[in-house]
């Protein structure tokens, strides 16, 4: 199954609806999927590059008012 990405910012959005979120990495630019345990802590470590960081250093995928995505996932939320 090829999902569009109108598709994708729909599955972003449930995770995000559900406590759950997509970040890039403040220091490595890697993915980190992140729940709510995780954005109330004081640093979270980072997977990749093992870089111990708050959850303000890191960067959303995707958010209300995104401006790559603004006209399509604002319509979804």
């Amino acid at each position: 199954m090829i999902l569009s990405y109108k598709q994708q910012l729909g599955v972003i959005q449930e995770m995000q609806n559900s406590g759950f979120n997509v970040c890039t990495c403040g220091n490595c630019g890697s993915v980190i999927l992140y729940n709510e345990r995780m954005k109330e802590a004081d640093a979270v470590r980072c997977p990749h590059c093992k870089k111990n960081m708050a959850y303000s250093d890191n960067t959303d995928y995707y958010y209300r008012g995104c401006p790559e995505v603004q006209n399509e996932f604002n319509d979804k939320i």
